[in-house]
């Protein structure tokens, strides 16, 4: 059974009404408030619930006091009975745990997740993220001296107040003062990847403020090897450079490694998209929303803010991608279309920001076509979602909230594509079922055309995209959203990894995949995963799974990044041998074009914003930052780390 209370929220605040530890009161339906030393936590949570046999009412808490709000999803590392829901299952073994055991419990978890756990034995809350930070946390404190319910010392929630005042009278004075951008709060941050914990039952009159707090707070190192390795990523030394030897030795060598790479790659990615399309190890699919349908929506166009949600899409589908018909997304398809049962639809959603003709649509709809050819069996849904500037400028708002604290235009852009996507909200494609190789002529015409390479500067032109099957607006069902995340970062597949190679060789290369990959967490995943969850849907990243990342991490540079004479021949290798091996070509040789170009987004908002490309390119208009009056606006900042904790 799901339960759906709207997206999911963390939300503790710590004042300094004095007072002694003490059992959870409730408040409401979502809130507990909980008296601790030298103040009271309020510990609010909604969520989106996939997993378990029954509805799960959080905050969760247990019977000696302990309270866990906990954001994400366990694929590995704690025992979940059939039928019985992760987030239960860990309070459990929290609640048995000591306190020193708690660091050790939460690093053998594997998947994404974002908790925020009081200890009542132990006074202690402790907070934090997975190693590659892929559920949002965030991190406010108060100016030093403030001792007002209104101006609470310590706030960590999943995202930036938005327009939802709590039913909790106590709750109420702090989120509307928050909602109204008070001047004097600083700005919400995101939380580095860790565990972290603040002992309350040590903390004194002056630690009430913020400095003191975060003074007291301790960050405890990975204790499993394989996170602990991960939370670095240093490839290997002997892993940077080509190898030595005679020309015709090195080769064959290569190759076979080349070879043994890209199928372990491949067999690690279907295992990471097989746990994130079924709700549990058990292989019960993911569930679907249960809410009845509305009537339709008058065109199929973005709703006015009032508007009814479309009617769904049946027979429901178990998951949804964010699907652009290039490598990454092409590749999810095929490893969800392995992972589920040949009766369940696929829906791929498309974003176009050009009437139907930016580039991502037409690959798009050839890559479902492509699929068509090689899963006949499959019903893949391609839910084509059009969009204007005038359809965000009416959210802008609300979207630009979500985004703090990611500010810039480019965080806009992005961000709004990916709400869009990820609500699901469209119109169902009609895809040619055809062979899609090259005896059709018209189809050669698209973006994998001129001897295999995309051209970066034209539109394509294809044929395969007929009259929507379904013109009038509706919804997908699915409640899990698959997303590429991580593939270019870790695989090698930025312009900007070519530059490095070529500029600073092959060690230059890995500094830079290292430094991508490592900046995800307040670059793209905690950004992405506000505006997704906003949607009602929850995001997955197979290629950050734990095991995939393992390999991108150990393999030789020169098996993700082929050049000939110079020059590129091929980057993301591993990804592009195995589409080839399924028959799948035409999307092996596509090349990257990011959301905000490739959907004709960006070009809208820089002849908005700029007056034109030209103008918008002189100033480098994907870094200004948006103006939001009376919103505080900042770069990510680190939790500070005590002198005893800090890791070397």
């Amino acid at each position: 059974m799901q339960c759906w209370r709207d997206c999911m929220l963390l939300r503790v605040q710590l004042g300094v009404c004095g007072g002694i530890p003490a059992l959870p009161k409730v408040l409401s339906l979502s809130i507990l408030q909980v008296t601790v030393p030298g103040g009271t936590l309020y510990l609010k949570s909604s969520v989106l619930q996939l997993r378990g046999s029954s509805p799960v009412r959080p905050p969760l808490h247990s019977p000696s006091g302990d309270v866990l709000l906990f954001n994400g999803e366990v694929f590995g590392g704690l025992d979940i009975a059939p039928g019985g829901n992760d987030a239960e299952a860990l309070l459990a073994s929290l609640s048995e745990a000591d306190t020193a055991e708690i660091p050790a419990l939460l690093s053998r978890l594997r998947g994404p997740w974002a908790l925020v756990y009081w200890e009542s034995s132990a006074s202690t809350l402790w907070f934090g993220r997975d190693v590659m930070g892929r559920r949002s946390l965030l991190i406010e404190h108060s100016p030093d001296g403030a001792r007002a319910l209104s101006h609470p010392a310590l706030v960590l929630a999943s995202t930036h107040p938005l327009d939802d005042i709590s039913e909790s009278e106590a709750l109420s004075e702090t989120l509307e003062s928050l909602s109204k951008g008070n001047s004097s709060l600083p700005a919400l941050k995101e939380v580095l990847p860790g565990i972290h914990s603040l002992c309350l039952a040590n903390s004194h009159e002056e630690a009430t403020s913020s400095a003191g707090l975060l003074h007291d707070a301790a960050n405890h190192p990975w204790q499993d090897p394989a996170l602990a390795a991960l939370a670095e990523f240093v490839r290997p030394e002997e892993c940077v450079e080509p190898r030595d030897g005679d020309g015709e030795t090195s080769a064959s060598a290569d190759a076979a490694y080349d070879s043994e790479l890209s199928f372990a790659f491949e067999a690690a990615l279907q295992a990471a998209v097989s746990a994130r399309v079924h709700s549990s190890g058990c292989g019960t699919p993911c569930l679907a929303h249960p809410a009845p349908e509305s009537p339709h929506a008058s065109s199929p166009t973005l709703d006015p803010p009032s508007a009814p949600s479309p009617p769904l899409l049946h027979p429901p589908a178990p998951v949804m991608i964010a699907f652009s018909g290039g490598v990454d997304s092409t590749l999810l398809a095929l490893m969800a279309h392995r992972a589920l049962p040949q009766d369940a639809p696929i829906d791929l959603v498309s974003i176009c920001f050009q009437g139907g003709r930016s580039w991502d649509r037409q690959a798009a709809a050839q890559g479902v076509q492509d699929l068509n050819r090689v899963a006949p069996s499959r019903q893949f849904r391609l839910i084509c979602v059009d969009a204007s500037l005038n359809d965000l400028q009416a959210r802008s708002e609300r979207l630009s909230r979500l985004l703090l604290p990611s500010s810039t235009v480019m965080d806009l852009n992005i961000g709004s594509a990916l709400w869009l996507v990820a609500r699901g909200w469209g119109v169902v494609g009609g895809v040619s079922r055809g062979e899609g190789g090259e005896h059709e002529s018209r189809a050669a015409d698209g973006p994998s055309s001129n001897n295999g390479q995309s051209n970066p500067d034209s539109t394509p032109r294809s044929p395969v995209l007929y009259p929507p099957l379904r013109p009038a607006l509706v919804s997908s069902a699915a409640r899990v959203v698959l997303v590429g995340h991580g593939a270019d970062e870790a695989w090698a597949g930025y312009g900007r990894h070519q530059t490095a190679l070529r500029e600073r060789g092959w060690p230059g290369l890995s500094a830079e995949l290292q430094k991508d990959v490592l900046g995800l967490h307040w670059k793209n995943l905690g950004r992405d995963d506000r505006v997704m969850a906003d949607a009602s849907r929850e995001v997955r990243h197979p290629f950050l799974d734990e095991e995939v990342l393992r390999l991108a991490m150990g393999a030789r540079l020169p098996a993700l990044l082929r050049r000939d004479k110079g020059c590129l021949a091929e980057d993301k290798r591993p990804l592009r041998d195995a589409l080839r091996r399924a028959g799948l070509p035409r999307a092996a040789e596509m090349k990257k074009r990011a959301i905000q170009f490739a959907t004709g987004l960006a070009k809208l908002t820089n002849v908005h914003r700029f007056g034109s490309n030209r103008r918008a390119n002189l100033e480098k208009a994907g870094s200004v930052r948006l103006d939001l009056e009376g919103v505080g606006l900042g770069p990510p900042a680190p939790i500070p780390q005590p002198r005893a904790a800090r890791r070397a």
